[in-house]
């Protein structure tokens, strides 16, 4: 009986510990796409990063992938959103571009929204 008692008490832990193990090594996975495509002749990256987890002004029972890099570059942004666009899974993520004309930078953000973070603490 305490054996029962004691596997009751740790399964949510578990299921949460899984949960963001799993999400984490996701995450890592999709960014890692992302940077790879960052490479980008002509461009100079001024600024880059990325989150995890509900994002603000959102319900829960669902997660958000972002990553950002914003380029100082004399491209055009049709060509900066065509190289991402090459190696990016559309199914995987939503893709935009914008410019800044007068700053001489492209911003490339490309997010996900999952429905299935399971038991992960950030996406509640």
């Amino acid at each position: 009986m305490m054996a029962l008692g004691v596997a009751l008490a740790v399964s949510p832990f578990a299921a949460i510990g899984y949960a963001m193990l799993r999400n984490n090594h996701d995450m890592n996975e999709w960014l890692k796409t992302f940077n790879d495509m960052s490479e980008l002749d002509g461009a100079r990256v001024v600024s880059s990063g990325s989150r995890f987890g509900l994002q603000p002004n959102t319900n829960g029972d669902h997660c958000d992938r972002e990553a950002w890099i914003v380029y100082r570059t004399d491209l055009e942004p049709q060509q900066v959103e065509a190289h991402f666009a090459s190696g990016l899974d559309p199914a995987n993520g939503e893709l935009s571009v914008t410019a800044d004309p007068p700053a001489r930078t492209v911003r490339v953000h490309y997010w996900y929204r999952f429905d299935d973070p399971g038991w992960d603490i950030r996406c509640m």
